[in-house]
């Protein structure tokens, strides 16, 4: 199984469509992390993602992400990239960085309340290409969002951009925010679609665009879902 393990409710951004940062501190003792990661060592999973809150902001991260290394973890960090450019040295290990934008522009910082964050993202993504650790951009798709545009950043960092929507890809935090129509969803997954078939590194599968314009249309899925079997999602509250 693929494990995703949200460490930490820390945040320092205020997301309007998240809750998250609202919340007091919760996270595990670095004693209970490293057991943790013995656990799903022993339930067989094979890959790790780690999510917040923020997770550079999880004190004793480094050594999570070294103790799940040494036993042979595929290693994701997701992270809003406000931190990553000075953080860098303490991810050295993970096999993956997902740096969040949602707007090719600070539009970004203002959704999530955070000065700067756009170019922060950027720096980041700019740091981790120096220190040779692979990269990928990650899209909440929150209502008219240009993602030629996030494309075409991703692309300039030879990564692939991720396109997610709660009622489509799943969320704790759909209650929070106002959906956007589901008219304008299904037209983003089929330019996604169109720009995936024109050679722009769309992360997502042909299947689950599909997918998903067929759930938005019709209410029908095809993929059914894998929480619990496949995926196993993780946190401390």
């Amino acid at each position: 199984p693929i494990a995703m393990w949200a460490i930490t409710t820390r945040c320092n951004c205020k997301c309007y469509f998240c809750k998250v940062w609202r919340k007091p501190v919760i996270e595990p003792s670095l004693k209970q992390a490293l057991q943790t990661i013995d656990v799903l060592d022993k339930m067989g999973c094979y890959s790790l993602s780690i999510t917040g809150g923020e997770p550079l902001l999880y004190p004793h991260l480094e050594e999570v992400i070294n103790y799940a290394h040494e036993k042979g973890f595929i290693v994701q960090i997701n992270t809003n990239g406000s931190m990553l450019a000075e953080n860098v040295s303490r991810i050295s290990k993970a096999d993956l960085v997902t740096i969040s934008l949602d707007y090719p522009s600070e539009e970004h910082a203002k959704v999530r309340e955070h000065p700067n964050l756009f170019q922060k993202a950027l720096k980041g993504a700019n740091a981790c290409r120096r220190a040779n650790l692979r990269v990928d951009f990650s899209a909440l798709l929150l209502g008219e969002q240009d993602i030629v545009k996030l494309a075409e950043i991703a692309r300039s960092f030879n990564a692939s951009l991720v396109l997610s929507y709660p009622d489509v890809g799943g969320s704790l935090h759909a209650d929070a925010w106002d959906l956007p129509s589901k008219q304008w969803l299904a037209e983003c997954f089929k330019s996604a679609i169109a720009l995936k078939e024109s050679g722009y590194p769309i992360f997502n599968t042909m299947l689950g665009l599909r997918d998903a314009i067929q759930y938005l249309e019709s209410g029908k899925r095809s993929i059914p879902c894998f929480a619990g079997k496949s995926i196993i999602y993780i946190d401390w509250d």
